[in-house]
């Protein structure tokens, strides 16, 4: 899939939603880390009263941009390291919340994840890393959280989703 044409149309329905949420009578700011299989990530959402937008990331991947050369290798004395992602994966979901209470919301969140992945081979040669070839991916993906008022205007976070992992946060309350 290309991320190409998709992308900009994703930002702008992500930029509208922000704005339809920030003109609710109250809302809530969302931030918090959260741990992907051990790989660390980080997660900000902007919460109105029923509808909420979450954008996520994953910064550890199998390989930075930096360590890998942008080309299959050039002769035929390598090895196959298999599909490994590639920087950062980013997510962004679209939050409803299911069940509201007086101790507390649980919300349900779903959206996608865009990252790449490719094809990584290292030259028997040089040692030097290569890609064979490149997909940039995007995946459905779904969250779980459970929003705890502590306070008028604080609360506490705790979460999980397909991508992200685990999570914990607060919510700010403006």
């Amino acid at each position: 899939m290309q991320v190409t044409f998709r992308l900009p149309l994703i930002i702008m329905l992500a930029i509208s939603m922000a704005l339809a949420i920030i003109n609710t009578a109250a809302a809530d700011v969302w931030v918090g880390g959260a741990d992907a299989d051990g790989e660390g990530g980080a997660y900000a959402g902007l919460m109105g009263d029923e509808l909420g937008l979450i954008i996520g990331a994953v910064f550890d991947s199998d390989y930075s941009d930096s360590e890998i050369r942008d080309y299959p290798v050039p002769h035929s004395d390598y090895t196959e390291l298999g599909k490994k992602r590639i920087g950062s994966l980013i997510s962004l979901d679209v939050a409803y919340r299911l069940l509201p209470g007086r101790y507390g919301s649980l919300w349900i969140a779903g959206g996608f994840t865009f990252y790449e992945e490719s094809e990584i081979a290292r030259s028997d040669i040089t040692g030097w890393l290569y890609k064979q070839n490149e997909d940039n991916v995007i995946r459905p993906d779904a969250g779980v959280y459970y929003h705890l008022p502590v306070s008028h205007s604080m609360g506490i976070i705790a979460g999980a989703h397909t991508e992200l992992g685990g999570s914990l946060g607060l919510s700010f309350r403006y």
